[in-house]
């Protein structure tokens, strides 16, 4: 058994998102990007499409570690354009309430999980 760190006493994250949400024009929907999983979720409201990619990346959180396996959670990141995007949307607004949980299924441990957004326009 491994020793508890300090980090994990004071609920440090251990995975860390961020997400760019931006109008879409050519559909009129809300488009909701994960810098580092590339995971993508679009609604027709810009809070409904925050909450469906919190959801989806603490669903994707608990299923990687569910099964041990880190590699497809970080497989196929957003383009550099998107990171500079949400680079460039950070510095223009406040910033959001990061912090959610992800549960392991088969002990139902939570492991806490940053998601920073940013939205453009």
């Amino acid at each position: 058994m491994l020793p508890i760190t300090s980090a994990q006493q004071n609920d440090s994250p251990l995975f860390i998102f961020r997400v760019l949400i931006e109008f879409d024009s050519a559909y009129n929907v809300f488009v909701a990007r994960c810098l580092e999983t590339g995971s993508v979720a679009t609604a027709d409201d810009a809070e409904v499409v925050e909450d469906m990619v919190r959801e989806l990346l603490v669903d994707e959180v608990t299923f990687a570690l569910d099964h041990n396996n880190l590699a497809n959670l970080y497989s196929s990141p957003a383009p550099f354009e998107t990171w500079m995007k949400f680079r460039e949307a950070l510095r223009e607004q406040a910033p959001s309430k990061p912090m959610q949980k992800a549960t392991r299924s088969h002990n139902a441990k939570e492991e806490p999980v940053e998601i920073e957004i940013a939205r453009t326009g």
